[in-house]
């Protein structure tokens, strides 16, 4: 799955469908880590999840998208290669994201 998301990735690269998808990337990588964190704060509150327990629920809703959304839209995406470079995309940025954001988030809930 991650050769083939890097071959995904490498068509958004140097190709003006990828200076056209930039966009759409960056909002679904932010989106997908922020809803989650808000998501892991609700979950929280529903339940009354307290100390470690909340601490690693809210750790796991802010996760970067994973490589198994791209295999979901190769194999069912239809024949759009322009969506499956998106989804591809927006894992990339996601996890260069997850480099920045999973940390100053430890740091907040540790």
């Amino acid at each position: 799955m991650l050769l083939s998301l890097g071959a995904r990735v490498r068509t958004l690269v140097g190709g003006t469908a990828g200076r056209a998808a930039v966009g759409q990337i960056a909002m679904i990588a932010v989106l997908r880590m922020g809803v989650g964190l808000l998501m892991g704060l609700g979950v929280n509150l529903l339940l009354g999840n307290e100390g470690l327990v909340a601490k690693v629920t809210l750790l796991t809703a802010s996760l970067p998208p994973a490589v198994m959304n791209f295999a979901l839209v190769e194999k069912y995406g239809g024949d759009d290669p322009a969506g499956a470079a998106v989804v591809s995309g927006a894992i990339a940025a996601g996890t260069i994201l997850a480099v920045v954001v999973l940390p100053v988030l430890l740091s907040v809930v540790g």
